[in-house]
């Protein structure tokens, strides 16, 4: 094939800083957002790490999160996405639910 690549996928996304405007220094660098994934595979029957049968559509997967710069150098992650299967995935067909959660330090 010509491409070395077995998905393919699209996003779309969006987020804010909703608190701003505030008084406070607490809040105002707390970010939230959302991102839209959509999978596919670029050749119906190429392997991918999941069980598939010959459909081109992986799934989608819609994301929230919240990043808060806390202060210059302490940053928390929060994300949450569920992954919903489309035509290609053979077997489980369920919701699967991801939670990340992060703390970052720099000096």
């Amino acid at each position: 094939t010509l491409f070395p690549y077995t998905t393919l996928f699209r996003s779309l996304g969006g987020s804010m800083f909703p608190l701003r405007t505030i008084s406070t220094q607490w809040f105002r660098r707390l970010q939230i957002g959302a991102d839209l994934f959509m999978f596919n595979k670029m050749n119906n029957r190429a392997p991918i790490n999941e069980a598939t049968n010959n459909s081109g559509f992986v799934g989608v997967e819609p994301d929230i999160y919240v990043n808060w710069r806390v202060t210059s150098d302490v940053a928390v992650l929060i994300r949450y996405g569920v992954f919903l299967p489309g035509d290609a995935v053979a077997g489980n067909s369920s919701a699967r639910h991801f939670f990340y959660t992060a703390v970052t330090y720099s000096f």
